[in-house]
């Protein structure tokens, strides 16, 4: 193992290899601490990658529900802009409708006195 570890690597990294090796010949369960605290760490990673993906929806969520809204305020002012017309129109049109029914009124009280 020793002469695998030695090809193709520096001696302090092959030294550190082989005195890792021997570690874990002799104390298992640091392997299996270090076992432990990488799967701890791959859990973590994974956690916050899929709580991130999490708020990444929920704010694609939050904009499409904002966009919506904005949009209906918008229908709404227009809707209440055309009423607005209308009403004013339909104000106008009872102004003018008074003073017509007023002037003949007017006219068939002249007519009734005269006749």
């Amino acid at each position: 193992m020793n002469d695998q570890l030695k090809i193709g690597l520096p001696k302090s990294v092959s030294s550190s290899l082989t005195g890792l090796g021997s570690a874990m010949k002799h104390a298992p369960a640091l392997l299996a601490i270090i076992i432990l605290v990488g799967g701890f760490l791959w859990y973590l990673e994974r956690h916050d990658v899929r709580e991130s993906a999490e708020h990444s929806r929920v704010d694609q969520l939050a904009s499409l529900r904002i966009q919506t809204c904005h949009a209906l305020q918008e229908r709404a002012v227009q809707s209440i802009e055309i009423l607005n017309e209308t009403l004013r129109d339909q104000t106008e049109t009872f102004i003018a409708m008074t003073k017509t029914l007023e002037a003949l009124e007017k006219e068939a009280e002249r007519a009734h006195r005269d006749y």
